[in-house]
């Protein structure tokens, strides 16, 4: 992605940043879900766009816990489940997996996304 394209993402973040601050919270919630689900989308994670989505899904979520403070503590969950097979999937290592299993992550949620 090149500089006009840093410029495009930090302005998307900068829009719905502001949108949420105009919404109600049953809005936030599916429009959240709706970006994490667009972020983890499978099938592309090796792909330079699949990578790129889960970076500005970051970037959104950083603004977000950064402006929202408290309201986002509880979509963080959401977050980790939806972003934890994309961390396996990259780094494709034992030792990630055994460290993940060992905090007792619910597998049957991460399979659902």
């Amino acid at each position: 992605m090149g500089r006009g394209g840093f410029q495009v993402e930090e302005s998307a973040v900068k829009a719905v940043v502001a949108l949420t601050l105009k919404v109600s919270e049953n809005t936030f919630r599916g429009m959240f879900l709706q970006t994490v689900q667009w972020g983890v989308a499978k099938g592309d994670a090796d792909t330079r766009g699949g990578r790129a989505r889960l970076h500005t899904l970051f970037k959104l979520a950083r603004e977000l816990a950064g402006t929202l403070r408290v309201v986002m503590v509880p979509y963080f969950q959401v977050l980790w489940f939806g972003v934890t097979p994309c961390a396996i999937h990259f780094s494709n290592r034992r030792s990630f997996l055994l460290r993940i299993r060992a905090r007792n992550v619910p597998w049957d949620l991460m399979r659902n996304w």
